[in-house]
């Protein structure tokens, strides 16, 4: 089995597990995208959304053709972005609690987990790994 395929099955796998992953820090406790899917079920479909466009990517890995690396790679472009914007929501939210709370005089510290970083550094592993998959094709015709 060649390396792209590999590394782009196991970084859309990183992917989905990224998703149980905790995605923020309130003073020690984490909270994971799917905590949130429970408390606020508007997110549900959007976080299932990501873990499916994930495992279609794992796929996409294992059919190793042109048609599924392009494909792959415009997925995990797509959910890189999205890991992105998540990242600096969560940046945003937590600079802003932990604002609220020191003008409170509260000593609790908010940050962002490693579930977010797990996840744009799957979204890239994947991209290198269509990519890889992509070159070696391309170099054996």
């Amino acid at each position: 089995m060649k390396k792209g395929v590999i590394i782009g099955f196991v970084s859309s796998l990183l992917i989905v597990i990224s998703m149980w992953l905790p995605a923020m820090n309130v003073d020690g406790e984490t909270g994971s995208f799917m905590d949130a899917t429970i408390v606020n079920e508007e997110i549900s479909s959007f976080i299932w959304g990501i873990v499916f466009i994930s495992v279609l990517m794992a796929i996409f890995a294992f059919m190793n053709k042109n048609a599924t690396d392009i494909i792959g790679i415009v997925f995990a472009l797509l959910t890189l972005l999205i890991g992105l914007l998540l990242m600096s929501v969560a940046q945003v939210a937590a600079d802003e609690a932990n604002e609220a709370l020191a003008i409170l005089g509260e000593l609790e510290d908010v940050g962002i987990g490693f579930g977010i970083y797990t996840m744009i550094i799957g979204c890239i592993g994947a991209m290198a790994g269509y990519i890889m998959s992509l070159v070696s094709r391309k170099s054996l015709v």
